[in-house]
């Protein structure tokens, strides 16, 4: 099968996403290329892929760019459900829609969209990528990344207040937040708030060094420009939970994409009750309690995430059957 692949803008969250899914192409031994949309009519003109695959469409994708590729063609969104409305505007003219969150998913399904051609395709990870780093914590090269507690992502009204909620409890253990937002954090002064953005790789150190990975999911309110006319509530696990999961380090997540986390992972992660602060504190305390118990979560959800949820195993349910 000749796949093309079509990405929209080359951030830094776009390159990563494509190199977990060119990984995938190339352990599959797949014929692909993959371009920038303006050269997409080019290269569909003279290369003739079989697939088209809209990668990660932003907001001004519209229907006349769909209708210039005449073979089969599928939107891969990573954005639900933040940016539905491409989703819902572009269904007559795109063959195939995946979407990595529940509620696009039955929001799409609900409206008669795409009808059989809609595939529910949640985040995976990427094992050449997100690994197990099996290193001797006493080290110097493992030091700058230890932690009893680590959090990886930009700052958000949320995520403000669960540690503004959070900071006295935390005092007393060694805290580490990575991401944008995070500067003059109150009650953190004394702890390692590294206010940048990282490479995945320095990320993975850093769930590496971690007892636990703390993770919390964006709110609909975390997300003001959303193209969401729908103003869903996401529903299912964000890309963080995999990634940490096949690192095989044990992580907490609030409880808000229950019940389908659990159906993904089983009880191989725990969480917690956003809305109570008592609830995190006492299910982090079990767990930095009991060592034995953190190893075997960790353990049970790597399995999980290596063996069903990689980017590998997506391409292979939802697009290489597209032309079987």
């Amino acid at each position: 099968m000749k796949l093309l692949i079509v990405h929209f803008s080359w951030g830094p969250l776009d390159q990563l996403l494509l190199s977990y899914v060119s990984h995938a192409l190339n352990e599959l031994q797949a014929e692909y290329r993959t371009c920038p949309y303006d050269r997409a009519r080019e290269l569909n003109e003279w290369w003739h892929p079989e697939l088209t695959v809209f990668f990660k469409p932003h907001f001004d994708f519209t229907p006349e760019m769909a209708k210039d590729f005449k073979v089969h063609t599928v939107i891969w969104d990573f954005e639900a459900p933040y940016e539905i409305d491409t989703l819902v505007n572009n269904a007559n003219f795109i063959g195939h829609c995946l979407t990595p969150d529940l509620n696009s998913f039955k929001t799409l399904q609900s409206r008669g969209l795409y009808q059989n051609r809609l595939h529910y395709s949640p985040y995976a990870c990427d094992p050449l990528v997100h690994r197990e780093i099996d290193w001797n914590y006493e080290t110097k090269p493992a030091y700058p990344y230890r932690s009893d507690i680590c959090f990886v992502g930009n700052a958000m009204p949320t995520r403000i207040k669960f540690f503004e909620q959070q900071a006295t409890f935390l005092s007393d253990y060694k805290v580490t937040i990575v991401g944008i937002g995070y500067r003059g954090l109150a009650g953190y002064r004394h702890q390692n708030i590294i206010h940048d953005y990282i490479s995945m790789d320095e990320a993975v150190r850093y769930f590496n060094g971690a007892k636990i990975n703390l993770n919390l999911f964006r709110s609909k309110d975390d997300c003001h420009f959303a193209e969401d006319t729908f103003n869903l509530q996401p529903l299912s696990p964000n890309c963080r939970t995999f990634e940490v999961a096949a690192c095989g380090k044990t992580q907490i997540c609030d409880n808000t994409r229950n019940p389908e986390l659990q159906n993904l992972f089983g009880d191989s992660i725990v969480t917690f009750d956003p809305d109570k602060p008592e609830s995190f504190q006492e299910k982090f305390t079990e767990l930095m309690q009991n060592k034995t118990r953190r190893e075997e979560l960790a353990k049970n959800a790597k399995a999980i995430a290596l063996s069903k949820h990689t980017y590998q195993s997506r391409i292979s349910e939802h697009l290489y059957h597209l032309l079987a």
